[in-house]
């Protein structure tokens, strides 16, 4: 497997690990079958010629090594190949109580069984001995393992691996090697693989007697959820059954578990869908190809077979563009967005986490990895309210009088709730989706509004609410610390039905909220004094990212708009694919550009005080933009004006200022007296600027336009509306006057 670096990917019908060090040379790694998921207890890189992959299989009582090896050629010298061997002999001893399986290119030709090695080679040899095929069959004997493609009768033709250039050589050199041989019922080659490729695949059937799974824990995870249509309608059994479950004496727990089991009842498994991007044209392709795979000794089959090979590659290539094209300007149109297009175009499998730092080691133990992040969250998530900082009342504390009456949750207030959740959304550990709480909504709503009632009434929840899945998300920094990881929480959905968001928010000031002190930096225009939080001093810059924006004591526009524009450059060529491509048209490459990249690039904007170098760099890095998406250089001498003709963008400034002017006048208006517009108004009684040209404020353009009384006018919103496209369009007339 010739991928570079070390990783664990997830994919729909399999999980692949790779390991290599050079592109295109060398490199291992392994295709497991997702429903062996749970199977898998740790996977390790040894080298770019070794890897180690660690199952529990049922009926089995020790646990199985899996070692996937590259051996050296002949020509690689007698020391490479003394070190291959002698790494792997190292690798495997540890493994010598488990059951073992050594698979891979040996690039050795055992040949037929000599006298002593019957604990080695079995009575079905094939061919010569070749000088690695020595080697291999001392190291077989050292190990007390033995060659499986040797153990069963196979006809001659059924036994080679690898053919040489023009198939005028063909020998076995690609081995499966086990100390578990009785485990095995076969082991054969896989002659017609639909792959153009000199080596056939080699395949052992191994003999697990999988214990029957109960069919209460039985989750087919390959399937999607759809509401019955018969479920779906009213249906006066379904919600008569319901009622009865939430007017039993039953404890909360006891209903919510009954009520659970009910909705999973109203689900019907929908299969994935599994229709292929590829043309008719490849696919019949591919059929002739298979055929003529299946008899490859003819000359002109050979040749016939690579040249369908090119011509399948180049339609399969170009199938997938097309695919792409049209999901992207399908979902461009939609929303707008490229989020939902790329996770549905996304090649990338799931990442697993392949190790974790522990200490000054490494673990790559899956039951290991999985301890140290449960308790990285445990210590995170702990209680921290015994400290003093924060305390609720317990419910017998307060008087009875000075309590309100609860008013009762409304069916209408569990409609509009369910009605906010999001879909095509994870479940938590219910497994109950948001798509089937919103096709019952007739029959589920009334149900979960007696429950909530009764939950405000007996204050006790159900204990799966206090569940949850985490997810670990890779944020930033090294892959092998735990502390990088952002974790997601898969609860409930029936629990995220926000009608006690009001009722808690009161009570939820009331607690307080504890400093991150590695989050928390200090900046000061006077002198550093040292501040403690829990023993670790919090430490001073000179600059901070503050919700996305430079603050900075110096120069801090020049700062931020640089940032923005390298920023926005890093988001086009993220969406090079959509920005770049010569399919799509201007069309959708503008409303990429206006919901993806402008709003980078234009972030916080409203509190910009630009000048005319900042308003020349936006111009610029736009008007690049633009040229990049036509495929124009600036020697071809276009002029912008016929540039924005074709592309259509809105221009950078006209949406700065817009937004700026809007904000100010909703600013002003507001009713509250927020800080913000304290410090809009406040005038410093004491100090005066500096000598030479003054830092340009950010009231100044708004002065330029509605007049010295500005604030005055931002509180008429009708007259303010009108002033906004004189004040959209000011960089037009005044950009080489500011």
């Amino acid at each position: 497997m010739r991928r570079p670096g070390e990783g664990i990917e997830e994919r729909n019908d399999y999980i692949m690990f790779h390991k290599g060090e050079h592109t295109g040379q060398k490199g291992v790694g392994f295709l497991i079958k997702s429903k062996l998921k749970k199977n898998i207890m740790e996977f390790e890189g040894v080298s770019d010629r070794i890897a180690v992959v660690h199952l529990k299989f049922p009926g089995y009582k020790k646990n199985w090594a899996i070692f996937q090896i590259y051996a050296p050629t002949e020509q690689a010298g007698k020391s490479e190949i003394e070190y291959f061997y002698e790494s792997i002999s190292e690798t495997i001893r540890p493994h010598y109580n488990n059951n073992i399986i050594i698979m891979g290119d040996f690039n050795a030709q055992v040949g037929e069984r000599q006298t002593g090695e019957e604990s080695s080679i079995g009575k079905f040899g094939h061919g010569k001995r070749s000088q690695n095929g020595q080697k291999l069959v001392e190291f077989m004997m050292e190990n007390n393992v033995i060659l499986m493609n040797s153990c069963f009768n196979k006809k001659t033709k059924s036994k080679w691996t690898w053919s040489s250039p023009g198939a005028k050589f063909k020998t076995e050199i690609d081995f499966i090697i086990t100390n578990k041989a009785s485990a095995f019922t076969d082991t054969n080659i896989v002659k017609n693989l639909n792959f153009n490729t000199d080596h056939r695949m080699v395949r052992s059937c191994l003999n697990i007697n999988q214990p029957k799974i109960s069919r209460k824990n039985l989750v087919n995870n390959n399937k999607l959820y759809q509401i019955s249509e018969r479920n779906h309608s009213t249906n006066s059994r379904t919600t008569e059954s319901l009622n009865e479950i939430i007017t039993s004496d039953a404890e909360t727990g006891i209903k919510y578990r009954r009520l659970q089991n009910k909705f999973k009842d109203m689900l019907v498994s929908k299969p994935r869908s599994k229709e292929s991007y590829l043309s008719k044209k490849t696919l019949e392709l591919l059929d002739e190809r298979r055929t003529l795979i299946s008899n490859k000794e003819d000359k002109e089959r050979r040749q016939k077979i690579a040249t369908l090979s090119k011509e399948i590659k180049e339609n399969m290539r170009k199938d997938r563009k097309e695919e792409r094209n049209r999901v992207l300007e399908e979902n461009i149109k939609r929303t707008g967005g490229t989020k939902k297009a790329m996770k549905q175009l996304s090649e990338h499998g799931k990442e697993w986490i392949a190790k974790l730092k522990q200490r000054e080691s490494y673990s790559t133990n899956r039951l290991s990895i999985q301890k140290l992040a449960t308790d990285y969250y445990r210590l995170l998530y702990s209680d921290k309210f015994d400290s003093g900082m924060a305390t609720i009342p317990e419910v017998n504390e307060v008087k009875e009088n000075k309590v309100d009456e609860v008013p009762e949750i409304l069916t209408s207030e569990v409609i509009k709730a369910i009605k906010s959740q999001k879909l095509k959304k994870a479940p938590g550990p219910d497994k109950i989706p948001n798509e089937m709480l919103k096709g019952s909504l007739k029959e589920i709503s009334p149900v979960l509004a007696k429950l909530f009632n009764k939950i405000l009434q007996t204050r006790q929840i159900p204990e799966e609410w206090t569940e949850c899945h985490i997810i670990l998300l890779h944020n930033k920094g090294h892959r092998d610390e735990i502390g990088n990881y952002r974790p997601i929480s898969l609860i409930s959905n029936i629990y995220k039905v926000r009608v006690f968001a009001k009722s808690l928010a009161n009570i939820s000031r009331e607690v307080g909220l504890e400093i991150n002190a590695s989050k928390t930096k200090l900046m000061s225009n006077s002198r550093e004094i040292d501040v403690m939080v829990d023993g670790n001093k919090i430490e001073y810059v000179k600059e901070y990212i503050y919700l996305g924006q430079i603050i900075s004591p110096s120069d801090e526009m020049t700062k931020e708009i640089n940032r923005r524009i390298a920023q926005g450059w890093r988001k086009y060529w993220s969406l090079k694919e959509i920005v770049k491509s010569k399919d799509l048209g201007n069309h959708i490459k503008k409303k990429t550009f206006e919901t993806c990249i402008l709003p980078v690039l234009t972030y916080g904007c409203e509190t910009w005080s630009t000048t005319l170098y900042h308003r020349e760099r936006l111009t610029k890095c736009q008007r690049a933009m633009e040229r990049s998406m036509l495929g124009l250089k600036i020697k071809d001498r276009v002029r912008n004006d016929d540039i924005r003709t074709r592309t259509k963008l809105t221009d950078i400034l006209t949406r700065i200022n817009v937004q700026k002017w809007r904000w100010a006048g909703h600013l002003l208006r507001h009713p509250i007296n927020k800080w913000s517009k304290q410090v809009t108004l406040w005038q410093p009684r004491d100090g005066k600027r500096g000598k030479g040209r003054q830092v340009r404020r950010w009231e100044d353009d708004l002065k330029q336009t509605a007049g010295p009384f500005w604030l005055r006018v931002a509180r008429d919103r009708n007259h303010w509306k009108k002033l906004e496209e004189a004040y959209a369009k000011r960089h037009t007339e005044l950009r080489d006057l500011l």
